[in-house]
């Protein structure tokens, strides 16, 4: 998992969807504190 408070590349997404179902990968924004987490395997990992 990753928390990502700036920018992301797409190069950097489409590393991280190639171990998910095919070009999948999850996220859940936090919009209050402006961050986003992303990349496990369950969404609720990420809250």
């Amino acid at each position: 998992m990753q928390i990502v408070k700036d920018k992301i590349s797409v190069k950097e997404l489409e590393k991280m969807s190639e171990k998910m179902f095919g070009h999948l990968v999850k996220a859940v924004v936090d919009v209050k504190q402006e961050i986003m987490a992303i990349d496990a395997g369950l969404h609720a990992d990420e809250d």
